[in-house]
């Protein structure tokens, strides 16, 4: 309820704009959009003494991709929130209530290689997800190596990175992150606090999305699974290059 209560937002260069009010918009995936109503709206704002209660509603947005297009609809409950658009003319409600917006992948291209990370906490799956499909990935691609590919690095090197690239991120958010893959059986932390990640591209047969199949491994651990024989096999492993494991540069 915090963004109930905002009288500023982050504007451009870092400063902050004063807002007359703050409405939230809600994006969530397309077989998600009904129980997202029903949770938010219904079972929370709709019963009266709850303790969610802002003053406007959410807008909730559902989307899915469809012939190669990003589709935004805004589900038509009367639960749901709109948008307070001012004396603002052709606006966002008007192109939901008219029709759905649909977007082509090619238009967020910039957008996602700018800015991945806002001011909002990053969401752990999709940082680690991040790191493995980026940022380990380029390392151990620079390697040429067999796979999987043996990385060492520190949280403080992983932060200092993505800081670098992206901007804005968090020592803790990169933690999480990092353990969630540690969960995952794709990571594993020594006790001087270096983490070792044995990457190699992930592939399975019930998810063709690198993020499902972390969430998923992460959910359900595998019992043994190449990454982490190699990580087991690295711990004991005597003779090995130190420069060979070491990401960004001597320590």
């Amino acid at each position: 309820m915090r963004y109930d209560s905002l009288a500023a937002l982050p504007s451009v260069g870092g400063s902050r704009e004063s807002v007359a009010y703050c409405d939230v918009l809600l994006l969530v995936p397309l077989d998600v959009g009904v129980p997202a109503i029903r949770r938010v709206l219904h079972e929370r704002m709709d019963v009266k003494g709850h303790w969610y209660s802002p003053s406007v509603p959410p807008c909730i947005v559902q989307f899915g991709l469809d012939q190669g297009r990003w589709v935004f609809q805004r589900p038509p409950d009367p639960s749901n929130g709109r948008l307070r658009e001012g004396s603002r003319v052709a606006g966002i409600n008007g192109w939901l209530d008219m029709n759905s917006i649909k977007v082509k992948p090619e238009r967020f291209a910039d957008m996602k290689a700018a800015r991945p990370f806002i001011n909002d906490s990053v969401d752990s799956l999709y940082l680690a997800t991040l790191l493995w499909s980026k940022t380990f990935a380029t390392v151990a691609s620079a390697q040429q190596g067999p796979a999987p590919t043996l990385l060492s690095i520190t949280l403080d090197e992983i932060v200092t990175d993505l800081q670098a690239k992206y901007g804005h991120v968090k020592s803790e958010e990169v933690r999480r992150a990092m353990e969630l893959l540690k969960t995952a059986r794709l990571a594993e932390v020594s006790p001087d606090g270096t983490w070792q990640v044995a990457w190699e591209k992930l592939h399975s047969p019930r998810e063709r999305e690198l993020e499902r199949i972390i969430a998923r491994r992460a959910c359900d651990p595998p019992a043994s699974s190449r990454p982490a024989a190699v990580l087991k096999q690295l711990r004991g492993r005597r003779g090995v290059s130190t420069d060979q494991l070491k990401l960004f540069g001597a320590r």
